[in-house]
């Protein structure tokens, strides 16, 4: 599951028992809409402007604090408080201090028997929410919110932070110009020489979403491997080389991919390998995208899998993009595992687990010919990276080169 969390119950016991505040979670005990001063929704409202202005967030009502502070008392909130919140009577105060309106929805489930009213909020589309007005000492007119990897939600004073503001916006901004542009050119026929990265990754979204359809895993765990070059170039590669290309990369020693997997099928654009019965997937674009997908069918995976993964996929790419005599191209190679928070990884017989919200990533840039001279380094970065956000501990991390090396020398 990638993104926001859907309104299925299941999803979000989760949120709700998580137990920790981040940059994307904050707590509140129970209240009501009605009753609330006009203080208090004030500070509501700086929460939901603070998430809208980093990536997104939850903000949970129905939990408050121990008398550590921590957010473990799960009360709920009653039939009357839940109707409160009302989604037109708040968005409409809310966002009369506020521009532009905030994208989020209001959720309501019940989780172990108990009500909770859960705030969905999205991350700005195109321009950052700034407060319009002041609430007393809540909010401040013409002050842009942030929220903080401790869990605040404060205003952006640092030129850094404000400068991550200005450049996501121009981002979003680019990104919304070159769909449009690219709608209106491909009814033409014709296609934009720019835009590469976004381009790259809607066909990396629909391979992604082919894979998920045809499997029924849109809620599974999942390994997620991807290659993206640095220009987007349909059919730069005929299907006839993809084919050849995919062979030579193959090692027998090495299973990134299996041996019944090379016996892909043509598709426009594209040769595709699926199984639903294994749930494995890759697809190879004549623009030179790769995409790998694996349902992860257990719920603890032996953190040394997950480094013979990294050291197979380096060792395949060095000698595929190689063999398309890509030497130079810079390529993006990212290892992620969806939804991670459903997998623990377990290494000297200990379960480590994933407690952000969002996909576990590692990303790595290389040329081809970096990728062959110095894949041992570059597929224990990638591993590393995972290992680090599930919070292994140091000591495994420090030997990954020496694993991978193995891994790569076995015969």
């Amino acid at each position: 599951m990638s993104g926001f969390f859907s309104s299925k119950e299941r999803d979000f016991e989760e949120l709700v028992y998580r137990g920790v505040e981040s940059d994307e979670l904050d707590y509140k005990t129970h209240m009501s809409w009605n009753s609330m001063p006009r203080s208090a929704k004030g500070k509501l409202l700086r929460h939901l402007v603070a998430f809208a202005n980093t990536r997104g967030g939850y903000l949970v009502i129905g939990v408050g604090e121990d008398q550590f502070g921590n957010p473990n008392l799960y009360t709920g909130v009653s039939a009357e408080e839940a109707g409160s919140f009302d989604p037109s009577a708040v968005g409409n105060f809310l966002n009369s201090y506020v521009e532009p309106a905030i994208d989020f929805t209001i959720e309501r489930p019940i989780i172990r028997g108990k009500r909770y009213v859960i705030f969905v909020i999205k991350p700005f589309k195109t321009l950052p929410h700034v407060c319009t007005h002041t609430i007393e000492g809540e909010i401040q007119s013409g002050v842009f919110y942030i929220r903080t990897v401790e869990a605040s939600s404060r205003p952006a004073r640092r030129a850094l932070e404000m400068q991550d503001l200005i450049r996501r916006a121009m981002r979003n901004e680019r990104e919304t110009l070159g769909r449009v542009l690219r709608g209106i050119l491909y009814e033409n026929g014709s296609i934009p020489s720019g835009d590469s990265h976004i381009r790259c990754a809607d066909a990396i979204e629909e391979s992604e979403h082919y894979f998920r359809r045809r499997t029924s895993s849109f809620d599974l765990p999942q390994i997620k491997f991807t290659v993206e070059p640095s220009h987007f170039s349909p059919g730069e590669f005929s299907i006839e080389q993809l084919k050849k290309t995919v062979f030579q990369s193959l090692r027998p020693d090495i299973r990134f991919l299996q041996k019944s997997e090379t016996e892909a099928l043509p598709t426009p654009g594209s040769l595709r390998y699926i199984s639903t019965n294994t749930k494995r997937m890759w697809q190879f674009f004549d623009t030179g995208i790769f995409c790998f997908f694996a349902v992860i069918s257990e719920e603890k995976v032996n953190f040394d899998d997950i480094v013979k993964l990294s050291a197979a996929a380096v060792e395949f790419c060095s000698k595929l993009y190689t063999a398309l005599n890509w030497h130079e191209e810079l390529l993006t190679l990212r290892l992620e595992i969806i939804n991670p928070a459903a997998v623990k990884l377990i290494d000297c017989g200990q379960d480590f687990t994933f407690d952000a919200n969002g996909n576990c990533r590692s990303e790595i840039i290389r040329s081809a010919a970096d990728l062959a001279s110095g894949k041992e380094s570059h597929a224990a970065r990638l591993a590393c990276k995972i290992g680090e956000q599930y919070h292994i501990c140091g000591s495994k991390l420090e030997r990954l080169y020496e694993v991978v090396t193995n891994c790569l020398e076995s015969k």
